[in-house]
């Protein structure tokens, strides 16, 4: 155990009953700059009576009672004791009270609340400040629910999303989840890469801008034009790719795709946070899987990326925001699911780029079902990581999917194909 976790732990004995003056104790770990702002790393908080926080970065929050704590961007997990109930975690425009004993909060940076019960009950109540009239409800274990943006309603009846919230900080401050990687598709949905993201969330390639998947509408790109996605925080932009247009750009520095070929130009929406394609014909959405295994969920995130797409991601700034992040490769596995309602009408290709140089191709032949191991090497100093699917007829069905696209370090666990 370092000094600095010594430290804590034996001055955290003398001050459990007393928040204020153990949130400013947590200033002595390296990754704490400010009493409320947890930039970088993980953290505990134990406020005495058997409850403790837990929090993973960035967070921001503000204690201002040891029965009550504003959570003001990011997110929080609370576990208490079984004899102790009635702690309240308040939002922006969402009152979370505990009814015993585990659940965790996400406020998302429109205002919007989430509240996932993972043990025991919570009351969600809109804040009476936001909202005409008073509203409350109960949600119990296993089940999340929604406070809008506005703070006038709640949407009840979700399922709780364990995989979102961190429940042990071990004696180094790391979590016992995967805290040194990050996930794509979460930023993709606008998130931290820690699954703060919005499933079903990508970027229109057609405009750079927010998209809501999954997409329904084929449509045609008549030049190859780079699209800057500024709100998008760790990706560059997007781009609908076609060597029979000329020089494909795939930066906002300039970079160009020299291997790209010809494609029709035509694209399905944009690459998504999401495993779920829409089928034209049936009108009906199916969720992607791998020899069995569902992609898009908490577990098994997905990177939709329908051909014809190209996303480019920045790592100088994801680095900036994940400083205590070490990023030396991108694994993922990759394909196009064996259980379309058609198979595909013709062959596709993904191309996986580093500053505009291909580092790995996979092809996937029509009627033949890919998945292929993705474990890409990124030199230091390699700023942008480009993922590009590609079609040179027709790209029906040719429902392509990044499962469990991560950023991470050689050294985290070897990547298992799902069997």
């Amino acid at each position: 155990m370092d000094q600095d976790k010594r430290t804590l732990d034996f001055l955290r004995l003398f001050v459990r009953h007393q928040p204020e003056i153990y949130a400013y104790i947590l200033t002595l770990v390296p990754h704490v700059h400010d009493a409320d702002d947890l930039r970088a790393g993980v953290a505990e908080m134990e406020l005495g009576q058997g409850t403790s926080l837990l929090l993973e970065a960035p967070c921001q929050v503000e204690l201002t009672s040891v029965d009550e704590v504003t959570l003001k961007r990011g997110r929080l997990a609370v576990v208490a004791s079984s004899q102790t109930k009635g702690f309240r975690v308040r939002a922006r425009a969402a009152l979370i009270t505990d009814l015993g004993t585990e659940f965790g909060v996400i406020a998302h940076p429109d205002g919007s609340t989430e509240a996932h019960v993972l043990k025991g009950r919570v009351s969600v109540a809109l804040d009476p400040n936001r909202s005409s009239r008073p509203r409350s409800q109960v949600v119990r274990d296993g089940l999340a629910a929604v406070v809008s943006a506005s703070g006038g309603t709640i949407r009840g009846g979700l399922s709780a999303q364990p995989g979102l919230f961190l429940l042990q900080v071990s004696s180094r401050g790391q979590s016992s989840g995967a805290l040194g990687r990050l996930n794509l598709a979460d930023l993709v949905g606008r998130g931290n890469g820690r699954s703060t993201g919005r499933l079903d969330q990508g970027i229109d390639l057609g405009t750079g801008q927010t998209l809501k998947g999954p997409a329904t509408t084929i449509r045609q790109a008549r030049r190859n034009e780079f699209r800057p996605a500024p709100q998008f925080r760790g990706i560059d932009g997007v781009f609908v790719p076609n060597g029979a247009l000329g020089p494909v750009v795939i930066s906002s520095t300039g970079l160009t795709f020299s291997e790209c070929p010809k494609t029709m130009g035509s694209y399905y929406g944009g690459p998504t946070n999401s495993g779920r394609f829409f089928d034209i014909p049936s009108q009906q959405t199916y969720t992607a899987r791998f020899k069995g295994v569902s992609f898009g969920t908490s577990r098994h995130p997905a990177l939709n990326v329908h051909p014809n797409a190209g996303i480019t991601f920045d790592l100088d700034q994801i680095l900036e925001d994940h400083p205590n992040i070490q990023i030396d490769r991108f694994t993922a596995v990759c394909g196009i699911p064996k259980d379309l309602p058609q198979s595909q009408f013709s062959s596709a290709d993904v191309w996986v780029l580093l500053d505009g140089a291909v580092r790995l191709h996979v092809r996937c032949p029509k009627g033949q079902s890919v998945v292929e191991k993705m474990d890409v090497q990124i030199p230091t100093r390699t700023r942008f990581l480009t993922l590009v699917t590609t079609c040179s007829g027709r790209a029906d069905h040719s429902w392509i999917l990044f499962g469990d696209p991560f950023l991470e370090s050689a050294a985290a666990v070897p990547l298992e194909v799902p069997q």
